[in-house]
């Protein structure tokens, strides 16, 4: 029996769908994303003859945000982008929100789990390239011909990733043709469990150009007659060619199930195998193959096949490829049990369409939430239904509307299946997680910290976050964006009890950039009323600002107040304050106090600290609301912060703190309150066209000026006239 596998993260860019959430939504809707282009976007790729002819089939898919990357994120020029295949660019950016998703960003990878993490990831062919600029035999030693294939070849997918975020990992190109994303998947698990790597990316990107364009009908295509996948239904007659991608963090259970991570399934077992010449024709599914991998990942996983309670099928929506596929199931579970009807059967490819070299991971995403979630999602357009499938003798029935999954003997389990042109089948067998604590965990005033790398990236952040704040989570989801988030210069923090309370202080809260952390100074008032009680709690609260790795560039101590501000500065110790405090009879402090060679810069007066430039001032007492009038008017350009040293001030200081760029005391509070983490929104990116020929920055592309943009280039247009004539699987 094979090691469990953790599902720790997704990410995913479907039709219909920019992320993981959107993709559950529009399953559990029933939605399809396949559609058809308006005669006007026909007619802007130069191609609206097509409108009026009867055997064009005007039906096909669009990932969302195809011309956007946000490169200066990943440290690419806009040149250097643009000669890379949105295809590459786009998993980039999609590992980085997968990792997110994981509680395991990629500047954090190193310190949570080392630095052996695996990229497993396959690709289509490019055809991007036919945008840029070709090189005839003798002038590949240009070094813009080897930028254009490491942009474009499916070779350097993951290489590229493990490159930009530092993974040290095997890092691994899967092709198996339509299977190859779930092959992907088998081989992180079995890199994960010989204990070649820590962590594992996995999954696949499949997307076309120009996206959406229809194909011509052709009788014996593998293409939809009608426009329509309809998986397990009479009417059935192929598939529509569908463009997305979707990748999947996957850890070894053991390392993760006492540490409070979040975990979306289980892995149970795998198996992937060959066809070999058991089949009609190279391109044709051989039924005894697919039996043989689902059998054997069935004895992966260690458990029955009656213990299955959805099948996620191939499921083109051919009739005949249909009809093994079912076979080739109700073989292998006949090995193990008689029973009819107890295991739900589904298909994505009427959702999305067939995406090729990213079937298997979408295919394992949805299956990954239905376990979760306890929910079977609908499968579109299967009635009526095949009747060569003979499905009222056979162990399944179909999943035609969202259905609530109770565990059978304690839990969920669901199989995967995805086949290659080729022969190449796999096979993944996937269960819910396990018992988690969801018990409310108080939160008390704590601190909600988001930060991002621009300021356009933080609002959107802030819009995705707010939302998901929960009261009964909200102790763990501050925590975990304190802890299992990477710091950027753009920062917002608030303090709050509530998650109404967060949501209300996120949307009052200007965003602040710190680059670095802020010249801060320190200012300890005067007390009327001294003593070496109110002397010890200052020194005491500045001691844990020194403890929080707060170093001021300047101290000011103004009346009574230079007593503790001395001790602050290094010009005295407490034993000498107090002496001194106590001998004091004026009530008004001394006038000065002699400083001390590399002591912090102590002062007697709130002005002179403008001369160090302090972007922040925390002054150490109660609130006074005329002396800090005072204060801010003096400091003018400087933020002044008071904080008394109680629990309520120290956290709305400590929320201060991280907008002015001092990350420590954030982690000291979170760390000193352990437990489990949360799942939150991950990375949200800027919006900047990169296309050949494109202008500035802008929103991220509509698929039709997309489309309009290729189409506009000769040899893209006539590589679209080859995909109409021909099809492109």
């Amino acid at each position: 029996m094979a090691e469990p596998i953790a599902v720790l993260g997704l990410a995913c860019r479907v039709p219909g769908a920019r992320d993981i959430d959107r993709f559950w939504c529009n399953l559990l809707e029933g939605r399809s994303s396949i559609e058809a282009l308006s005669d006007d976007r026909l007619a802007a790729l130069g191609r609206g003859d097509f409108a009026g002819d009867p055997d064009f089939v005007n039906a096909g898919t669009a990932v969302p945000d195809v011309a956007a990357f946000d490169h200066a994120y990943f440290g690419y020029g806009r040149d250097e982008a643009m000669l890379i295949d949105p295809q590459q660019r786009l998993f980039l950016e999609e590992c980085v929100r997968a990792l997110d998703h994981a509680n395991r960003p990629p500047a954090l990878l190193r310190a949570l789990c080392g630095s052996r993490v695996g990229v497993f990831a396959s690709c289509r062919r490019s055809s991007y390239e036919a945008l840029l600029p070709r090189f005839a035999a003798e002038e590949t030693s240009d070094p813009l011909a080897f930028a254009v294939l490491a942009g474009t070849d499916k070779d350097y997918l993951a290489t590229r990733v493990a490159y930009k975020l530092g993974l040290s990992g095997p890092a691994l190109s899967v092709q198996t043709a339509c299977s190859s994303s779930l092959v992907a998947i088998h081989l992180a698990c079995r890199s994960l469990q010989s204990g070649e790597c820590d962590l594992a990316l996995a999954g696949g990107v499949g997307i076309s150009l120009p996206q959406g364009v229809g194909y011509r009908r052709r009788d014996g295509s593998v293409f939809a007659k009608d426009g329509v996948c309809r998986p397990f239904g009479r009417d059935g007659s192929g598939i529509v060619t569908g463009n997305g991608l979707a990748v999947v963090v996957l850890a070894r259970l053991a390392d993760v199930v006492a540490s409070g991570d979040v975990v979306h399934a289980v892995i149970l077992g795998s198996a992937v195998g060959n066809d070999g010449a058991e089949r009609v024709g190279f391109a044709a599914p051989g039924l005894a193959g697919q039996r043989r991998v689902i059998e054997a990942a069935l004895a992966s996983a260690g458990v029955s096949a009656r213990e299955i309670g959805l099948v996620e099928a191939h499921g083109t929506g051919t009739p005949l490829g249909d009809s093994i596929e079912v076979a080739a199931l109700a073989a292998a579970f006949r090995r193990d049990t008689a029973a009819r009807g107890f295991c739900g059967l589904g298909s994505v490819k009427g959702n999305v369409g067939h995406l090729d070299t990213a079937a298997g991971v979408v295919s394992f995403a949805k299956a990954v939430l239905a376990v979760r979630d306890g929910v079977r999602p609908p499968t579109l357009f299967c009635r009526p239904v095949n009747p060569w499938l003979d499905l009222d003798a056979s162990p399944f029935v179909l999943v035609e509307a969202a259905a609530a999954w109770e565990a059978d003997g304690g839990r969920r389990i669901a199989g995967v299946s995805s086949f290659g042109v080729g022969g190449t089948n796999c096979h993944v067998v996937v269960a819910g997680p396990p018992p988690c604590n969801d018990e409310m965990e108080p939160a008390g005033r704590t601190v909600i910290a988001l930060s991002a790398h621009s300021e356009t990236s933080l609002a959107a952040l802030i819009a995705a976050t707010a939302p998901v704040l929960d009261d009964r989570m909200l102790a763990r989801q501050a925590r975990t964006l304190a802890l299992r988030r990477s710091p950027r210069p753009w920062r917002i923090a608030v303090a709050a009890a509530t998650a109404a309370e967060a949501r209300t202080a996120l949307a009052g809260t200007p965003p602040r950039r710190a680059a670095a952390p802020s010249r801060i100074a320190l200012l300890v008032p005067h007390d009327p009323e001294p003593g070496d009680a109110a002397l010890s709690r200052r020194v005491a609260l500045g001691g844990r600002l020194a403890a929080w790795q707060v170093t001021p560039v300047a101290i000011a101590g103004v009346g009574t107040g230079v007593f503790a501000a001395a001790v602050l500065a290094g010009a005295a110790d407490l034993a000498d304050a107090s002496a001194r405090s106590q001998a004091d009879r004026s009530g008004v402090g001394p006038d000065g106090w002699p400083a001390r060679e590399g002591d912090v810069p102590l002062f007697g007066d709130a002005a002179s600290l403008c001369a160090h430039d302090p972007d922040l001032v925390i002054v150490l007492g109660e609130a006074d609301d005329r002396r800090d009038a005072d204060l801010r008017a003096t400091l003018s350009g400087a933020d002044v912060f008071v904080c008394a040293g109680d629990d309520a001030g120290l956290t709305d200081l400590v929320a201060a703190l991280f907008r002015h760029g001092v990350d420590a005391p954030l982690r000291a509070l979170h760390a000193a309150r352990p437990g489990p983490w949360a799942s939150l929104p991950p990375t949200v990116f800027d919006a900047t066209e990169v296309w050949p020929d494109a202008g500035a920055p802008t929103s991220r592309g509509d698929p039709a000026e997309t489309c309009a943009d290729v189409a506009a280039d000769p040899v893209a247009s006539d590589d679209l006239a080859a995909q109409m004539e021909e099809g492109v699987l």
